[in-house]
């Protein structure tokens, strides 16, 4: 497995690759390199190997590292599968299979990167530019690298439908949801009141995800819709970044008080901080960009698992999920108070939704999704005992 970031913090990956390891595959998962943590361990049966620099990786202008990259990995043990993950690790085996041809490929598609915002706001016209330039390069990029793709995995079938046909691919994907795994309901505890100065009256409505970002989530409308309810607060469970403090910046000169954060928590504690909370937002409303109105996203499944009902938009992939299961409400943003209107609904009658939670908690988790990846892998271990035809 070849991955773009340093496996950390990456659960979907983490899922798919001890999955694989628990099931009888030997895996070596090959990653970027990172000062927090060590060049090479074993996790949970995964062999992770941070060789990677990023830094090289990420620059489009470094035209020789994919080869440099390919040829290094060419030195290890010539594997039966290939798998890798997003573009940039595609880009490197559109070299490494020119080594290694008779390795069977799969790849893994999270995002739709070909409709995917420039997100450069408050920037100089010239970043803006550069940055419009770099994004039209990798789309480009991606276009030519995914002619070697024959086996994909993608996150919804939206989304699966999307990519088949844009890069004609000629089999159907695997869609494999980023659910978590199954754990016992959390305990309701709230201590999130104690730890950010919240007045224990308060109910809170939580957003967690790596990133929170100005003008492409809609969190801007949301957060005003909510602070017209004067007893809830709006917590963000997010990363200290750039983008992070940005759209701090902008709430507060909004003149919002109602909104506080929290930083990134393990993920083995996610479900015991949403428990602490009474309902979670997924508030994306973007039909321009495709990779967010075909979203399905991760925060999503946690708040299902955590046991917390769900405030969503009415797009495509969470209908699916919040209607389809009863688990909370969704609105259409596009009528004011949208978002205000929903919350109250489901605070008017928060008990209304744990049977359906329930049931989604039973259906909606790793033990029950990693088994298409498995099927996958069953598929391809058949194919790799079969001797090729001659022709």
């Amino acid at each position: 497995m070849l991955l773009d970031n340093p496996a950390t913090n990456d659960g979907r990956v983490q899922r798919e690759s001890e999955a694989l390891a628990q099931n009888g595959h030997d895996v070596t998962l090959v990653c970027l390199r990172s000062d927090k943590s060590p060049d090479s361990e074993i996790r949970n049966g995964v062999r992770v190997e941070r060789t990677i620099d990023g830094r090289r990786l990420f620059d489009i202008k470094d035209r020789s590292y994919a080869k440099q990259l390919a040829a290094t990995l060419n030195t290890h043990p010539i594997p039966d599968v290939l798998h890798t993950h997003d573009r940039e690790m595609l880009h490197v085996a559109t070299e490494l299979l020119k080594l290694q041809p008779q390795v069977s490929f799969v790849h893994d598609i999270h995002e739709v990167h070909f409709s995917y915002p420039v997100v450069v706001h408050g920037r100089s016209p010239l970043l803006h530019f550069k940055s419009w330039l770099v994004h039209r390069l990798r789309i480009a990029r991606e276009a030519r690298d995914m002619r070697i793709v024959d086996r994909f995995i993608t996150v919804n079938d939206s989304v699966e439908v999307l990519l088949r046909n844009r890069f004609r691919l000629p089999r159907k994907g695997v869609v494999v949801r980023n659910v978590p795994s199954f754990v016992p309901l959390p305990a309701r505890r709230r201590f999130l009141h104690e730890e950010l100065g919240i007045p224990a009256d308060k109910k809170i409505l939580v957003f967690i995800g790596a990133n929170v970002s100005a003008r492409v989530l809609n969190l801007e409308q949301a957060v005003r819709e909510v602070a017209e309810l004067t007893d809830v607060a709006f917590v963000f469970v997010c990363a200290d970044n750039a983008n992070k403090r940005q759209f701090q910046a902008a709430i507060e000169q909004m003149g919002m008080k109602n909104c506080f954060f929290r930083g990134l928590v393990p993920p083995s504690d996610i479900p015991r901080y949403l428990a602490a909370c009474d309902a979670g937002i997924v508030p994306t409303w973007n039909k321009k960009n495709l990779s967010y109105w075909y979203a399905l996203d991760n925060k999503l499944f946690d708040y299902v698992m955590a046991g917390i009902p769900v405030l969503a938009t009415r797009q495509p992939e969470y209908l699916k999920i919040v209607e389809s299961y009863g688990v909370g409400v969704c609105v259409d943003p596009d009528t004011p108070g949208a978002y205000r209107d929903g919350l109250e609904t489901i605070l008017g009658n928060p008990t209304a939704y744990q049977v359906a939670i329930e049931k989604a908690r039973t259906d909606l988790n790793w033990d029950n999704e990693s088994r298409k990846l498995l099927d996958l892998y069953k598929e391809l271990s058949i194919a790799l005992r079969v001797p090729a035809k001659c022709h």
